[in-house]
């Protein structure tokens, strides 16, 4: 997600204190086939379109493949591949409106589910609510998803890693907002086995860990590598975090003793160390009494 590394990471913070509506699961529909166009200029056509390099008139042509062919085998396919593109091309609006379609026409379809997630959480408060809906049916139409004939199996499996990464970051995000911290510190660990150099998960592990009660001292390991990758954005998201994590750590440890050495550390290693401990001198900060 292009945000600006301080905006994620306020945004996130603001999050534990947003209520949410529980999560309701819907079933499954059964995928209509595709595949192929048989007829040699219709996939000729098919194949043109989609080698078109600028993002946009690549979805264009996708589309105009569609009008051109709207009983096509491979319909389904391009509306997908030009949800694709016009995500690519940051066409927030037409994504969402063409990846509802698509939804429409074939409820299973990943890839539509996947992109319509990314723009919502992109928009932050400004997305469209049912996102969350789309990232609970995500997970187990990933796990139904059968390799596309128009995609390589290098592709296939690289789309299911970074899909699994999308659905589980998104379901453990709105768990968050919805103060279900249990529920959203399981799904983060999940996403970061997609993706362990997430700014936006390391931090909202660590923040979720931090603010359970009581506090699990595993979440200033992943706050401190957050530090280190906000930094590499230099986008000055590194001071935010830094500052709540002092604050948090003095008050659970008692002083600043072994800090620098955690966040030294975590720059260097992107998964939780097994040795990993915080020893508790002191106990956390309540509102009746505050540490400094």
């Amino acid at each position: 997600m292009n945000l600006c590394s301080a905006t994620i990471v306020a945004t996130l913070f603001l999050a534990l204190a947003v209520p949410a509506s529980a999560f309701a699961q819907n079933p499954a529909a059964e995928a209509p086939p595709s595949g192929p166009p048989k007829d040699q200029t219709e996939a000729a056509d098919y194949a043109n379109a989609k080698k078109v390099a600028d993002p946009t008139r690549r979805a264009e042509a996708l589309e105009a493949f569609v009008k051109r062919y709207p009983n096509s085998s491979a319909k389904i396919s391009a509306l997908e591949w030009a949800v694709n593109a016009y995500h690519q091309a940051g066409n927030g609006a037409r994504t969402l409106e063409l990846a509802r379609h698509v939804l429409g026409e074939q409820p299973e379809s990943v890839r539509a589910m996947a992109a319509y997630v990314q723009q919502a959480r992109a928009m932050g408060d400004q997305g469209p609510d049912d996102a969350r809906e789309f990232a609970i049916q995500g997970l187990p139409a990933l796990a139904a998803w059968q390799k596309p004939w128009d995609l390589t199996q290098d592709d296939f499996l690289r789309l299911q890693s970074e899909m699994t990464g999308t659905f589980t970051s998104a379901i453990a995000y709105y768990a968050m907002i919805g103060r279900d911290l249990g529920t959203a510190r399981l799904y983060f660990q999940q996403a970061l086995l997609s993706d362990p150099m997430s700014l936006e998960n390391n931090y909202s592990l660590g923040l979720v860990d931090i603010e359970m009660q009581p506090i699990d001292p595993v979440g200033f390991w992943y706050i401190a590598r957050s530090i280190h990758l906000a930094k590499a954005t230099k986008n000055g998201g590194d001071s935010f975090i830094a500052s709540y994590a002092r604050l948090k750590y003095a008050q659970f440890h008692g002083d600043m003793q072994g800090w620098d050495e955690i966040v030294k550390r975590a720059a260097n290693q992107t998964t939780l160390p097994e040795d990993f401990t915080v020893p508790q001198n002191a106990p956390p900060a309540s509102p009746d009494n505050p540490q400094e």
